[in-house]
């Protein structure tokens, strides 16, 4: 009795400290956003940006689902136009998205829904930094930074909540891939094809393309840095990850196909990019945390080459990062932070303006 006794002592000191930093993080989310999404008011959407084009998506699963029990695959207002169920940027099938949507309709759902997303965002990082090897105010600092982020928040600010829906389980992919390559559960596989399966759903149009270059840099760095037996059942686990990630998104990934001969009928594909974001751009945009760089036409960028930025927090990282991964056994996963950073600045150089 007394060895249980110890036991739960020692486990309840460790938990304390977790739920202590996950009760932060709720908190923080609540207070950053609550007043500006919980209104409960169904007739008034934020008019910052695209958020009334948006909201058509919600407004037609709640009259569809509720009104006539029919799931929307095409918008019944429009005779003629793009199928719904070959939309990149629908999120009907992400139950974080429809879920709020079917109990308080389609303008304050997706206002729930937003909401929730930002307190996903903010445990995700933290998931991520545990796994990484970040501990205790690191750990902490880091969700912070990422759910109070001008990224997430210009998301919203713009309208494009499908974008918001997706990135915020970024975090939550990388940290159980990782941790899914380096164990022989099976639980973790179906956890993650679960994540990226939020991603995919969320109708982040070019996400996709984000999550297979990341997930491709984890596996690498994974493989190159595991020995024996770990690193014999990587590549399989993988493999199994990316096939139930496909039967979970299925349902949308097959109307998809058959809907890409549609998003081509007028203009090709711009393989030049012509008018992308430089990366010197990129860069400059973590630096600016003034809400009227948005609007700013300073060196170009009022043509859209300014949309994240989260100030100078973002270079005091780098060197908080130094200091949380002393230990030589967390090296392969700075490797892959900064193999990660430096694939998204890069693909983020070459996203159309």
């Amino acid at each position: 009795m007394m060895k249980f006794f110890q036991i739960f002592w020692a486990s309840w000191q460790k938990w304390k400290i977790i739920l202590l930093e996950w009760a932060i993080i709720i908190v923080i989310a609540c207070g950053y956003s609550f007043k500006a999404l919980l209104d409960f008011n169904p007739l008034q959407l934020q008019q910052t940006g695209e958020q009334n084009g948006n909201a058509v998506g919600p407004l037609l699963a709640e009259i569809g689902v509720t009104r006539y029990g029919e799931i929307p695959l095409w918008n019944p207002f429009m005779q003629t136009g793009f199928p719904q169920a070959g939309d990149l940027l629908a999120h009907f099938w992400m139950p974080f998205s429809t879920i709020p949507v079917l109990i308080w309709g389609g303008i304050n759902g997706m206002k729930v829904a937003v909401f929730l997303e930002f307190i996903t965002a903010g445990l995700g990082q933290w998931y991520l930094g545990q796994v990484f090897g970040l501990r205790g105010i690191f750990r902490l600092w880091s969700s912070l930074t990422f759910l109070l982020s001008g990224g997430l928040a210009l998301l919203w600010r713009l309208g494009w909540c499908e974008l918001l829906l997706g990135a915020a389980w970024f975090p939550w992919v990388f940290g159980i891939f990782w941790t899914a390559l380096h164990n022989k559960k099976r639980l973790s596989l179906v956890f993650c094809a679960f994540c990226v399966s939020m991603v995919l759903l969320s109708g982040g149009g070019y996400y996709p393309f984000y999550l297979i270059g990341c997930a491709g840099i984890i596996l690498v760095v994974a493989l190159l840095t595991s020995k024996g037996e770990v690193r014999k059942h990587m590549l399989p686990r993988a493999i199994g990850i990316a096939a139930l990630s496909a039967g979970l998104v299925g349902v949308m990934l097959l109307p998809l196909i058959n809907g890409y001969r549609l998003t081509v009928r007028i203009a090709g594909p711009d393989l030049s990019q012509n008018g992308s974001q430089p990366i010197i751009y990129a860069l400059i945009n973590y630096l600016i945390a003034t809400p009227d760089w948005l609007n700013a036409n300073i060196l170009g960028t009022a043509n859209g080459w300014n949309w994240f930025y989260i100030g100078i927090l973002s270079i005091v990282g780098f060197f908080f990062l130094v200091m949380a991964f002393r230990n030589k056994r967390y090296h392969p996963a700075l490797i892959t932070k900064i193999a990660l950073t430096s694939f998204l600045f890069l693909i983020l150089s070459k996203t159309e303006s």
